[in-house]
């Protein structure tokens, strides 16, 4: 049996290395899907604040949901397979945010027909919005930080 030190080593090359990036990234876009969905579970259980949000992004209503979720799952294979070709660190790190954000709302889409939206307006005109936006912003952001500035966070 491994511990986690050798673990860790061995992943240092090829194949392995490969490997163990893919397997990091499934469990922090398992970690913001399930953290999102448990955190809308208890606040719906427990009536608190909460918005089902039938559109997208900023409130964007879209009349065909069929059509939102093919183009959603559509994007998620394409993302998926981009991060897994560019090999790099950085890149993959904010692309498993974002499909982790990602996944989740579709999660909602599937299960309620809409997206549970629990964190309030920080300032009055903000939006109402979630865990899993945060962290499609926050893969959004890491992703122009490594397309602005390739040689400086270029990292495998």
């Amino acid at each position: 049996m491994l511990d986690f030190v050798q673990f860790v080593k061995r992943a240092n090359s090829g194949l392995n290395k490969t490997f163990f990036k893919i397997f990091l990234s499934g469990i922090v876009l398992s970690a913001v899907v399930l953290i999102d969905q448990f955190l809308k579970y208890k606040i719906r259980s427990s009536s608190g604040f909460f918005v089902c949000n039938m559109g997208i992004s900023f409130g964007f209503e879209i009349k065909n949901i069929l059509f939102l979720l093919i183009l959603s799952l559509f994007f998620i294979l394409i993302c998926y397979f981009m991060a897994i070709k560019k090999n790099n660190l950085l890149f993959l790190c904010g692309m498993t945010f974002l499909l982790g954000g990602a996944f989740s709302n579709i999660v909602d889409r599937v299960r309620l027909g809409c997206v549970i939206d629990y964190i309030g307006p920080l300032f009055g005109f903000f939006p109402i919005f979630n865990l899993a936006d945060i962290a499609i912003f926050l893969g959004v952001l890491i992703i122009s930080l490594h397309l602005a500035a390739p040689r400086l966070y270029n990292s495998e």
